[in-house]
């Protein structure tokens, strides 16, 4: 029996849904940060603007989507904590526009728990750079996931790597999803950090349910190029499996427990060299196993991080 996240059917779509523009603090604005990502061969974009709910439908064509989306934050015992709303323009309750300036004087939660109200997924923004204690994001609920890779702030300030954070939730029986983003403002930090999604229905409605599922991967790299593809991963009868483009390294992480008082973890490395790229590798699950997840690097040094499989 094989389990995964990876959809068994449909196309992959690059996107990305963290970014901004001269709406609020960006350089660009929305038509030509619109025109940027689709020079770059994206196929859906979200611009997040902060504290506004930004869509831009007149922009969309059969090749190309707009996903409504802001940048909510607030703070709470001294933390800006950053927010990342975005949803099905058919579906969500949030107007187009500026956001309530009441949200931001909620606590964490009660703001996460009224994105998902106005039916919008959310997730956690760079926490390494927001200088989040971990156990902070840990304990939060009701989040689709977390930024483990944020081009701006990996470029300006070398804070967008998240994922030790995202090791905690997991550690700590969070089942969140990993996300790739650019959060860009300046030019220099468009069209790094994204996400694919794989998915046979090209809509706002198919984009959204494959990435509530967790079938799409997340990955960094610099605008013009492209990160390692994960083309598939699944466990089936005791191994996990993986197909990809060609890498130089392959980790697989085996999660045998939520409980800290007898947490056990355990992974399996493979590094090659250019002259044999790796683009399979398999590994028997250790027994007692509750999720396995896998992430690969190429040889210019560039990540993709696939969601793990739940097993137990």
């Amino acid at each position: 029996m094989k389990t995964y996240t990876l959809s068994r059917e449909g196309n992959f779509y690059k996107g990305n849904l963290h970014t901004h523009t001269t709406v609020s603090d960006g350089k660009l604005t929305p038509e030509e940060v619109i025109a940027r990502y689709k020079k770059n061969g994206y196929s859906f974009l979200g611009i997040s603007d902060h504290m506004f709910y930004g869509h831009y439908p007149q922009y969309e064509d059969k090749d190309f989507l707009s996903i409504p989306a802001a940048e909510i934050h607030t703070s709470e015992n001294g933390v800006a904590h950053h927010l990342l709303a975005f949803g099905d323009p058919e579906q969500t309750k949030l107007t187009a526009g500026k956001v309530d300036s009441v949200l931001n004087q909620m606590d964490v939660q009660s703001l996460i728990d009224y994105i998902r109200a106005q039916r919008n997924l959310v997730f956690y923004c760079h926490p390494y750079w927001s200088r989040a204690e971990i156990h902070q994001v840990a304990r939060l609920e009701n989040i689709l996931g977390i930024e483990i890779y944020n081009h701006e702030c990996e470029m300006e300030w070398k804070s967008g790597n998240a994922e030790v954070f995202f090791e905690h939730l997991w550690w700590h029986g969070n089942r969140v999803w990993c996300f790739g983003t650019d959060d860009a403002h300046r030019s220099h930090t468009f069209c790094g950090g994204y996400i694919t999604v794989k998915t046979d229905d090209f809509s706002h409605r198919g984009i959204l349910k494959a990435i509530k599922k967790g079938s799409f991967f997340a990955s960094s790299a610099r605008e013009g190029e492209e990160a390692p593809k994960i083309l598939d991963f699944y466990c089936e009868d005791g191994v996990a499996k993986l197909w990809c483009d060609p890498c130089r390294d392959v980790y697989f992480y085996f999660g045998a427990s939520f409980d800290p008082a007898i947490w056990s973890y355990s992974y399996k490395s493979f590094h090659s060299d250019q002259e044999n790229p790796i683009t399979y590798r398999e590994q028997k699950i250790p027994e007692g196993t509750k999720y396995v997840k896998v992430s690969v690097q190429d040889f210019s040094g560039y990540n993709s991080w696939c969601q793990p499989i739940v097993l137990k």
